[in-house]
């Protein structure tokens, strides 16, 4: 008898993992990273959620601290402008919809949660 069972792809090995899908990852990242530096130099890593097909800023790190949170009053630091552009270099990095080791390899970690949102910590390249 046969299997005939959705089988799960084989995990990524670093002779699979796609240099393009790598670049866009790390390119949307850089990009986020150079909007978010001209309010906080010493931005190191943000954390973004994808929900219903859109991304979604939800925090901002720096070398110490949160220095920004989705949704806390910030006397208009990031403001909607800089965080829609952040957002938007973020979604069109994911466009390509990579696969876990690629996120790996572009220093994006998957968040797990219990809320079936994807989520992820993005480590800001150095300017």
């Amino acid at each position: 008898m046969t299997n005939h069972a959705p089988q799960a792809p084989p995990p990524s090995t670093p002779d699979s993992i796609d240099p393009v899908a790598c670049t866009a990852l790390r390119e949307g990242a850089a990009q986020a990273g150079e909007i978010l530096r001209q309010v906080v130099p010493n931005t190191r890593a943000l954390c973004v959620a994808i929900k219903d097909g859109l991304t979604h800023l939800v925090s901002v790190v720096d070398g110490e601290r949160i220095v920004w949170t989705n949704g806390l009053p910030d006397d208009g630091q990031f403001g909607p402008t800089r965080v829609a552009q952040v957002e938007k270099a973020l979604l069109l990095a994911l466009l390509i919809d990579p696969d876990p080791g690629e996120l790996r390899a572009s220093g994006w970690t998957a968040l797990p949660n219990g809320q079936g949102v994807e989520a992820y910590t993005v480590l800001i390249p150095p300017a």
